[in-house]
C-alpha cells in the first residue's frame, strides 16, 4: 500500500468540479492500492522525462479534468496529488 497525500490545492480544485469527486476518489484508490503507475487510466503519462510528476485524464467531458501527482519518496512508498485542473490550464501552463 502507497500513503497518498492531497495537497489543498487539488483539495479546493476538486470542490469546485463536483462532477468529478467520484472519479478523484477512484483515483486515490488506485494510487493508494497500485503506486504512481496507473497505465489503465485515461491519458496517463509521466511528465518531463526522468522527473516523478504524473498525470491522467479524470474525465472525457467538457471540460476535460486533469489530476497531477508525484512520487514524494520511493523508499517509503509516498505519493502526493499536487492538482487538479482543467486540460486547458494545464497546456497554457506547460
Amino acid at each position: 500500500m502507497w500513503k497518498v497525500k492531497i495537497h489543498k490545492k487539488a483539495q479546493k480544485a476538486v470542490k469546485r468540479h463536483p462532477l468529478v469527486i467520484k472519479s478523484f476518489n477512484s483515483l486515490l484508490n488506485d494510487l493508494a492500492q497500485y503506486g504512481p503507475q496507473l497505465t489503465w487510466w485515461s491519458h496517463f503519462g509521466k511528465l518531463r522525462n526522468g522527473s516523478r510528476l504524473f498525470h491522467c485524464h479524470l474525465n472525457n467531458n467538457s471540460p476535460v479534468m486533469i489530476a497531477l501527482w508525484m512520487v514524494v519518496n520511493e523508499e517509503k512508498r509516498e505519493l502526493e496529488v499536487k492538482d487538479v485542473q482543467t486540460h486547458q490550464e494545464f497546456d497554457s501552463k506547460n
